[in-house]
């Protein structure tokens, strides 16, 4: 049980690690994202309607990059809340383990007295 629970707690890390650094990306495609929007408005205001339209394509190649990093976020949310219900219930199987090996020693040691 408690190699289990090590490496259970392992995994839950890397989980974690990795939904952070996909939060991280889609917060990087979203500001790219903003970032062709304006240079799409400051070229139409400068009446570069083809530039504009350059922008507006490119921002639209990033909000798809941002629906597919938004949805692999989702699902390492769901992995993650699932792999911490396992932990909890692995450490209280480890609990009750070392509860039940300590009565077992303490009433071995009762016996031998």
């Amino acid at each position: 049980c408690g190699l289990a629970l090590e490496r259970s707690i392992e995994g839950l890390e890397a989980t974690r690690n990795s939904l952070e650094t996909q939060q991280k990306f889609a917060k990087r495609l979203d500001e790219t994202s903003t970032y062709f929007y304006e240079k799409a408005k400051k070229a139409m205001m400068d009446g570069n309607e083809e530039e504009a339209r350059k922008y507006l394509m490119e921002r639209e190649s990033m909000q798809e990059k941002l629906k597919k990093a938004l949805m692999g976020c989702a699902e390492e949310k769901k992995r993650l809340e699932t792999m911490e219900k396992n932990v909890v219930v692995l450490e209280e199987r480890a609990t009750e383990m070392e509860s039940l090996l300590q009565r077992t020693v303490g009433a071995k040691a009762f016996q031998d007295t």
